[in-house]
């Protein structure tokens, strides 16, 4: 069942039409759940077939599967920057507006 919790519930003018887009987006969430779940356990697969064979790509003239090799990466602890080195963090930090988005997650329990 949707429910649907604004400032003035009672004057949404297309509220069907927003529990229905609601419900299918939530259906489609759950498929998109499901499919992600089927394209790690292959691309697990591929992976360490790929490994095994040394293949190095996989291609149909549309899509191309490279094998990426392990690498070595740097990133920047933000937390411990700013608890440790607070006037380097003011200097190189930026200020950005994150754009309104919607989030759909799993209710506890259910």
């Amino acid at each position: 069942m949707i429910q649907i919790k604004a400032a003035d519930t009672e004057n949404i003018v297309n509220k069907a039409e927003i529990e229905a887009k609601a419900e299918k987006l939530i259906a489609l969430s759950q498929q998109a759940e499901e499919l992600e779940k089927q394209i790690k356990t292959i691309k697990e697969y591929l992976l360490a077939e790929m490994e095994n064979q040394n293949i190095l790509n996989i291609c149909d003239g549309i899509k191309d599967i490279q094998h990426i090799f392990q690498s070595l990466t740097y990133k920047i602890d933000s937390k411990k920057l700013k608890a440790e080195y607070p006037e380097v963090y003011k200097a190189v930090a930026s200020e950005q507006v994150k754009k309104a988005y919607i989030r759909v997650s799993q209710v506890k329990g259910k």
